[in-house]
């Protein structure tokens, strides 16, 4: 039986370690090569437990990539949970088993236990530049994709976790195109637009043209270029449209001050012109009352007892009319000597005291 597939299997022989970036891309290439019936010779690998588990894991780990490949999402899971348990001890098992994960799809239930997952996969594959990418890559796609809730989290625990992942896996992988991408995309999280513009358009630069699908990537490149320009501006449109509220909002707190002020001024105005109109109106009714009483009270007296009853009457009313513009004034009792009232007042009590000498 092993003629079947001897050659696949004879490229699973050579492959470096299992935590060396290099053997996901060996792995990988196999499982885009054209080799005939090359899904089913990897599973027949996999079935056949007398060849050593790395052979046969090696052949997993091909055949889930090619249906991950292929978008054949139902077969890739089936391959996943049927050997979990044989294979999870593999230091790639748990990066293979996140492929799938996100191959499947991400929501706001699952995203952030990804994101944990990744990261633990990066820690254990600590020289594995795609595992280490692929942590940077969960965060980026989490808070692009979900609520603001998930977003607060992520750029929280995970954006700084993230920054240092994606410049690690470039340090181990210069040339590899996507890991700009994936950098200019957390870098735009951070809102660093012009550092995140640059490095997506090294990301194009950088990409292989013989590739197969260099026309897709390069279009998703541009995508995500975009994204970074819209954001950018959006970010610009709100920081104008805060400035604006803000100078809105001091212009507004300045005229209600204004207003309040001169609102006060106004009701103190008021208020000083009721309380001269009171006592214009005080001073009036004196005058009046003055004048009449001191016509009856002369009309049956002699000459000395009118005068001193006129002068009695016009120093009550000094008296009462001081008294009456102290209260209306409010005027507190330190400063009561300081007014004209005061004066008054005295002047009425000194004018009683003269009647009262007056023999």
């Amino acid at each position: 039986m092993s003629e079947i597939y001897d050659d696949v299997l004879d490229k699973l022989r050579h492959l470096p370690s299992e935590e060396e970036r290099e053997y996901e891309v060996l792995l990988t290439n196999i499982a885009t090569s054209d080799y005939s019936n090359l899904k089913d010779k990897l599973q027949l690998i996999i079935d056949n437990k007398a060849l050593a588990e790395n052979l046969r894991y090696a052949a997993f780990f091909c055949l889930a990539t090619y249906y991950r490949r292929k978008k054949d999402i139902s077969l890739n899971e089936k391959l996943v949970k049927t050997y979990e348990i044989e294979f999870k001890n593999h230091p790639t098992y748990r990066h293979l088993y996140l492929l799938y994960l996100k191959t499947k799809g991400l929501n706001s239930n699952n995203i952030i236990a990804v994101i944990e997952l990744a990261y633990e996969s990066q820690i254990v594959l600590k020289n594995h530049s795609g595992a280490i990418h692929c942590f940077a890559e969960s965060v980026a796609e989490g808070y692009e994709e979900f609520n603001e809730s998930i977003k607060n989290k992520i750029k929280i625990e995970w954006l700084q976790k993230a920054k240092l992942a994606i410049d690690k896996a470039i340090e181990l992988d210069l040339k590899y195109a996507k890991y700009y991408c994936t950098k200019g995309r957390i870098l735009a999280i951070d809102k660093q637009f012009v550092l995140a513009k640059e490095a997506i358009r090294t990301a194009m630069d950088y990409e292989d043209s013989d590739r197969t699908d260099y026309i897709m990537r390069i279009g998703l490149y541009q995508y995500y270029l975009i994204k970074v320009q819209t954001k950018e501006y959006n970010t610009l449109i709100e920081t104008q449209i805060k400035d604006s509220e803000k100078i809105f909002n001091e212009k507004l707190r300045s005229l209600n001050k204004t207003y309040d002020t001169k609102a006060k001024e106004v009701d103190n105005k008021i208020k000083e012109n009721n309380i001269h109109n009171l006592e214009f109106l005080g001073f009036f009714i004196a005058i009046v009352s003055f004048t009449l009483g001191s016509f009856q009270l002369a009309s049956g007296e002699d000459f000395d007892n009118a005068l001193k009853l006129i002068i009695i009457l016009f120093a009550s009313i000094l008296i009462v009319f001081s008294a009456f513009g102290i209260m209306l004034h409010k005027i507190s009792i330190k400063e009561i000597h300081k007014t004209p009232n005061f004066l008054m007042f005295m002047i009425g009590i000194v004018m009683y005291f003269i009647i009262i000498l007056w023999r």
